[in-house]
């Protein structure tokens, strides 16, 4: 092969090998609400898709009966606990309710338990005793799932003030967050948006499971997780969850206005990072160009002084 093919073959290899880089790359850049891009996890996902989502009832049956067999083993009460929950996953409510009333008569005060009856009490549309046992477990440890169980608090409170009329939910915000009417969401009182976002989170994360579309508590959560992702993440995430929000029900100009502005910014800010790679690949063939002139005028060089 001569010098000049040599030459092509290697700088067409080369392209592509720049090209699908890059593409690698860009995969992993996330546009923010101010256009800019940056570069993130690729796994990073602001949605929550609902504990135990991804598994099948099946597989959840098989775990219960595992649970079942350990518990006739050990006879311990965490192990008795941990056969309730999945009797709530697998929607056996009222065994688990049983399950969790005999751990507290036998143990008392556990949050486990207190947490559990609250959450099992609420599946049952029991919204009192629910409140009653999920205030009790704040009491015991209120630090836990990232300090969220107030917005747990809110939504059984929410409940029992709609007595089950559906159009009060839809109309009333559960947690009263105010982010403006702007096409851009703003913190209008400085809250800490990284910790009410794992809080948020956590919560949706555990009710998005058990509540499917539509269901205005969880649309309105959706929508504020939306509004703190805009000014706390990626556009990519927010959308998601605005989405999410709509998908459960969540309808208002204002959502409408903020998905607009965030497409237009996403597709500007794709844009503007497709242009820049585009640019560092061209420099990069520049470069490689001529250093591969470099190296073939040294080649002919050191074989004209080798030919006398």
């Amino acid at each position: 092969m001569s010098p000049l093919n040599c030459k092509k073959l290697l700088s067409i290899v080369l392209f592509f090998i720049s090209v699908q880089s890059c593409q690698c790359c860009i995969n992993e850049y996330r546009v923010l609400i101010d256009g800019t891009s940056v570069l993130v996890d690729v796994g990073t996902n602001a949605l929550p898709s609902g504990r135990f989502s991804r598994i099948g009832k099946s597989l959840l049956l098989q775990k219960l009966h595992n649970a079942d067999s350990i518990y006739r083993l050990t006879g311990k009460l965490e192990d008795y606990s941990d056969m309730g929950v999945l009797l709530v996953y697998t929607g056996q409510y009222v065994k688990a309710k049983q399950i969790f009333q005999e751990i507290e008569h036998k143990s008392p005060g556990l949050y486990q338990t207190a947490a559990n009856l609250g959450t099992t009490y609420e599946l049952l549309g029991q919204n009192d005793s629910a409140l009653y046992w999920i205030k009790k477990a704040v009491e015991i440890n209120p630090t836990s799932h990232h300090s969220s169980e107030w917005i747990h608090i809110k939504i059984l409170q929410a409940k029992l003030k709609a007595k089950d009329n559906q159009k009060y939910l839809w109309e009333h915000s559960i947690l009263s967050l105010d982010f403006g009417e702007d096409k851009i969401p703003v913190n209008k009182t400085n809250r800490d948006l990284h910790n009410l976002q794992k809080q948020l989170y956590a919560q949706l994360n555990e009710r998005m499971y058990f509540i499917k579309p539509k269901d205005p508590i969880v649309a309105h959560l959706l929508f504020d997780l939306g509004n703190i992702c805009a000014l706390t993440t990626d556009v990519q995430n927010t959308l998601q969850v605005y989405q999410e929000a709509k998908h459960y029900g969540y309808t208002s100009e204002l959502v409408d206005k903020r998905i607009s502005y965030l497409e237009q910014v996403q597709w500007i800010g794709g844009l503007k990072r497709t242009i820049l790679d585009w640019i560092v690949i061209a420099i990069l063939l520049v470069v490689l160009i001529i250093g591969i002139d470099g190296i073939l005028l040294l080649y002919k060089r050191t074989k004209n002084k080798i030919k006398r």
